[in-house]
């Protein structure tokens, strides 16, 4: 399985031993009492999760799945480790214990807002968790928001109270809160050599340690006392309802301040209810029902939606769930270790995975014969609705794919940015499990169209999801200004997992959220037929050329993103000029390839270090004319325009800020 359980501080191993206690037991009685437990486990989860009304009764629903010793949030170390896992019981008691601290001596109340710079991490789970079962408001920050930014949303929300994973994070949330603010850090991993100076820090195992303690004097003093309602009615109080605020997340824009969408509790358990519900069509032959035996990889920011729904799906249904080190460079050993059955994905890392097969065979024809063969094969026992992965052609060609996963994931998620018909079919076929496209907005918990498990196609983002109604608009500006004659026009979403509105920007608020409920996407979406839906482009990322002709930059771009020696790219242009410019930056794969075979080129490099090489690659001019032949041949393979093609580029070594770590 990957991992073993433990304690938070004691290894233990992960064994069964029936309800007489005769470990020594014969096979069939372990059997008959592990499905007699998982049974009754199951129906009571079904049952909590039919009644959950907040965010935290969603993992309370895993507990009655998983029990009180199943697996819960998983941990590694090293590169070498194994992943060891506490169990749901455990948790439970760190969640009370973090929740006496921060409704005691941070005297925090129901409403309350605490913030979080942090990567992905079982102790920053832990913090959440507190926060729902508290009626706290998380707000959720990260590096790519910029400092500004984060300076707007601290002194915007005025919290108190912080939870960061590193000192060198504390540090910048102390210093760009507010001087009356005087944010109380929680860290996660403290260092004594950079705790910022003059803020009031406590290590997450101390503030764990001092809940414990005020959780004993509470059980002493009813004890004592023989009258536990004082204690009840406070309580009673914190205790959220599913009105209240659970999350603000921020959204940054492309121009002002970012906007903070506020998500309730009742938002966040919906959401759950209705991915549970879509998921489950058997539309195409295949539905998906996740339970206690799975495991869930955490990976994608907490901060972004896509990443906190699946989570709170994970819970909800007693799943066991794995964190990645922190280290990009380990992400791919961290996912093979953790060995997950679900996991959520960008189109990036797709993306990644699909050009990385593609490399392993560009220097033979047999082997690219094959892949295509492969390909082919496996595409069509996908439109025959046979989504496997013990044919021919895995044991030949994809189980090295499935293996670099960890060999065991049946279901994937795909959201966060458009993500191309040929990776998606790839993927589908290369997996041999449910590859579900989705769409959504953080205004509308990330939820809205889906695909069906086993819908084979790869060129649509799916039906409206169960509980969600779709409208398309006039969207003039865009070139559609008759969206019910036309079938396409701008995407609306209503329904239960709709925001609240911007936090302190009703004006904003107004023009995103209608008065008859409707989020406004801004997405141009087609209507296929079926009742699926294609998201075309942006509202306000169209733009006209001199000659008059309309450019989808996004469009573009996802066409280049094609060639395995592209990173990023930005494709841009102006009413008065006749093309389009774009900005690339390579991989350092591509990079260093161009440079062993242009010394010239190699001499000018500062160093040997990848950012030095890519530096190098850069300053080509003839790095930079290949790259722009390859993306234009491309472009006409996959039938772009002549005006939808770029004229020029420029090489650059990054376009994205920094990430979170």
């Amino acid at each position: 399985m990957g991992g073993t359980v433990s304690t938070l501080s004691n290894a233990r191993s992960n064994s069964y031993c029936p309800k007489d206690g005769a470990c020594g037991s014969s096979n069939e009685v372990l059997k008959s009492n592990l499905v007699e437990q998982q049974s009754g486990g199951k129906q009571q989860q079904q049952k909590a999760l039919a009644e959950a009304r907040v965010a935290f009764d969603l993992f309370l629903a895993g507990l009655e799945a998983a029990s009180h010793d199943g697996p819960c949030l998983g941990t590694r170390q090293t590169a070498s480790a194994p992943f060891v896992y506490s169990t749901y019981g455990e948790v439970l008691q760190e969640v009370r214990a973090m929740a006496a601290y921060l409704t005691g001596p941070l005297g925090l109340t129901r409403g309350s807002f605490v913030g979080t710079f942090s990567s992905n991490s079982a102790s920053l789970v832990v913090l959440e968790l507190a926060c729902y079962s508290s009626g706290l408001v998380i707000v959720p920050l990260y590096d790519t928001l910029g400092r500004e930014a984060c300076s707007h949303i601290l002194q915007e929300t005025q919290l108190s109270v912080a939870f960061c994973r590193s000192d060198k994070q504390a540090a910048t949330v102390s210093e760009l809160g507010s001087a009356e603010q005087a944010i109380r850090l929680i860290v996660a991993e403290p260092s004594e050599a950079e705790q910022p100076a003059g803020a009031a820090v406590i290590s997450y195992v101390d503030a764990i340690a001092k809940g414990r303690e005020l959780l004993q004097q509470r059980r002493e003093q009813k004890e004592n006392s023989g009258d536990g309602q004082q204690q009840e009615d406070a309580d009673a109080n914190r205790r959220p309802q599913p009105s209240d605020l659970a999350v603000i997340c921020y959204t940054s824009g492309t121009t002002g301040q970012p906007k903070g969408v506020m998500l309730t509790n009742d938002n966040l358990v919906k959401g759950v209810h209705l991915v549970t519900d879509t998921i489950k069509e058997d539309t195409f032959k295949h539905p998906v029902e996740l339970n206690s035996s799975d495991r869930y990889f955490s990976y994608l920011p907490m901060a972004h939606i896509l990443e906190r729904m699946c989570q709170l799906f994970a819970f909800a249904h007693g799943l066991s769930m794995g964190f990645f080190r922190g280290d990009r460079a380990g992400l791919m050993d961290d996912l093979r270790e953790c060995q997950p059955t679900f996991m959520a994905a960008v189109p990036k890392v797709l993306s990644r995975i699909r050009e990385r097969a593609l490399t392993a065979v560009s220097g033979s024809r047999l082997k690219s014969a094959i892949l295509d063969t492969a390909l082919s094969r496996k595409s069509r026992r996908l439109s025959q609705l046979r989504v496997d992965k013990d044919t021919l052609w895995d044991r030949l060609v994809f189980r090295r794919v499935q293996e670099g996963l960890g060999g065991r994931v049946r279901f994937v998620a795909v959201g966060g940015a458009p993500i191309s018909a040929d990776t998606l079919n790839f993927v589908k076929a290369a997996l041999g499990c449910p590859v579900v496209q989705g769409f959504g907005q953080t205004e509308t918990c990330g939820l809205g169209l889906c695909q069906r498990p086993g819908d084979p196609a790869s060129n649509h983002t799916g039906r409206p999801m169960l509980g969600i109604e779709v409208r398309l608009a006039d969207a003039p500006d865009a070139d559609c200004p008759n969206a019910e004659a036309d079938g396409r026009g701008e995407l609306c979403i209503r329904g239960p997992t709709c925001f609240a509105g911007y936090f302190k920007q009703p004006e904003r608020s107004a023009e995103t959220l209608d008065s008859d409920g409707w989020v406004h996407t801004g997405d141009i979406a087609q209507l296929l037929p079926g009742g699926s839906y294609r998201i075309v482009d942006r509202v306000k990322h169209l733009f006209k050329l001199a000659q008059g002709e309309y450019i989808a930059p996004e469009k573009i771009e996802l066409v280049y993103c094609l060639n395995p020696a592209i990173d990023q790219v930005f494709v841009d242009g102006r009413s008065e000029r006749s093309c389009l410019l774009g900005v690339v930056v390579p991989t350092l794969d591509a990079a260093k390839a161009w440079l062993a075979k242009n010394p010239a080129d190699t001499a000018a490099a500062a160093g040997d270090s990848p950012p030095e090489l890519l530096a190098a690659a850069c300053g080509s001019a003839g790095f930079k004319a290949h790259l722009l032949g390859e993306l234009q041949q491309l472009g006409k393979q996959k039938g772009l325009q002549s005006f939808e093609q770029v004229k020029a580029i420029l090489l650059h070594p990054s376009l994205s800020a920094p990430r979170t770590t």
